[in-house]
């Protein structure tokens, strides 16, 4: 008889360990196979067979690591900036396991077997976050529901800056079809309300998704701050007669965009993307590659010909980004952008990638003010015919 002993989290980062354990009564079992199914969020099918040994040596209990299955299928959705202001769904962000078969293989004369085995239906979400060691409760407190007010999937400040033209994509994920609504509640400087509205969802879904909620997309449906606006606080929850709110409030506060400012689109610890806008001083600059050659001139050769050659001829683009002053939560918070593996800088609507350079400082002052200078270039070089 197979008994199991311990099945993974859900939801559950698939970037930590998600362990199934199992034992057997029959000490004798020499190896564990079990088949896992599951789907993604586009309902597209996958599955993958193990077969294990005793995890630890005469024992029957065996163990099986489903990481690198769920990492295999899972990928990262990024919106276009200036998408309307609504929820989207992530289908590629998060996956769903189904079901799970473990039968016993035991050893007959030297050839294994099938003993007994144990089926069942189950729903185990995974999404595409990275778990860290600090963090000993994952990710229950970033699953909302209808009770209780908890998190966007992001660790940045509850209060950002966003100018006039910016996008903003906030990344969650519910258990519930309830949550159907995006609330926005524009304040004055003493946070008394100017106008609220509330923006109802396509579809009451449950699972990860993204909602579009910057003085960009809010345009987009016809939503603009009012006279003396100092900043706009949203949260989800359920429209029905009256807004219920279920989350917790995040406050964008309303500021002027400086000439130069490049806005940064990036991949965070939860698997969303945080935006952030460099307006301090910053360069751009071009690197040329190249590889060079001499040929030789045959006899009758024209001042036209060429000795000297260059081949695979190409441009880096570069960038040094600046913050202006900012405090140590900020810096904190975009450190994530540091060590991210997947960002985008934003021109005229468009995301350009980008890989941030190894060259990456963190400056910070005592006085709780910091700076962020990064190091950037463009993942795709200029192309120049060859010779």
């Amino acid at each position: 008889m197979i008994t199991l002993l311990t099945e993974q989290a859900t939801p559950l980062e698939s970037f930590t360990n998600a362990v199934w354990s199992v034992t057997s009564d029959d000490v004798n079992i020499k190896k564990m196979y079990c088949l896992f199914q599951g789907v993604n969020g586009n309902l597209d099918s996958s599955f993958i067979e193990l077969r294990v040994q005793p995890s630890i040596a005469g024992t029957a209990v065996f163990e099986f690591d489903l990481q690198e299955f769920y990492r295999d299928n899972l990928s990262y959705n990024i919106q276009t900036p200036a998408i309307a202001a609504r929820q989207y769904t992530a289908p590629n962000s998060y996956f769903t396991l189904l079901s799970y078969n473990f039968v016993e293989l035991l050893d007959s004369n030297g050839v294994l077997v099938q003993g007994d085995d144990l089926a069942a239906i189950t729903s185990k979400v995974v999404i595409n976050a990275a778990r860290q060691t600090y963090n000993a409760a994952g990710l229950p407190n970033k699953v909302i529901t209808t009770s209780g007010f908890n998190e966007f999937l992001t660790n940045s400040p509850r209060t950002i800056d966003i100018a006039t033209g910016e996008s903003y994509v906030l990344s969650l994920y519910t258990a519930s079809t309830s949550i159907n609504a995006i609330s926005v509640n524009f304040r004055d400087s003493a946070g008394n309300s100017l106008a609220s509205h509330t923006i109802n969802y396509t579809a009451s879904i449950s699972g990860r998704y993204d909602i579009a909620i910057g003085l960009a997309n809010l345009a987009t449906a016809g939503i603009t701050p009012p006279a003396g606006a100092y900043d706009y606080r949203i949260s989800v929850g359920q429209q029905s007669g009256t807004y219920t709110r279920y989350s917790e409030f995040f406050v964008f506060k309303i500021v002027n965009k400086c000439d130069g400012a490049v806005r940064v689109h990036f991949l965070n610890r939860w698997g969303g993307f945080d935006s952030f806008t460099f307006d301090g001083y910053n360069e751009s600059s071009i690197q040329p590659r190249s590889t060079q050659y001499e040929k030789y001139l045959s006899n009758g050769f024209t001042p036209q010909d060429r000795g000297a050659q260059a081949q695979y001829r190409d441009v880096v683009q570069l960038k040094q980004l600046n913050t202006k002053a900012i405090s140590n939560e900020q810096l904190e918070w975009l450190a994530e952008l540091v060590g991210s593996p997947v960002a985008y800088i934003e021109e005229s609507g468009q995301l350009i990638p980008i890989t941030i350079d190894d060259k990456s400082t963190l400056i910070s002052d005592i006085n709780n003010v910091s700076t962020l200078q990064i190091a950037i270039r463009l993942a795709n070089n200029i192309r120049n015919q060859r010779l």
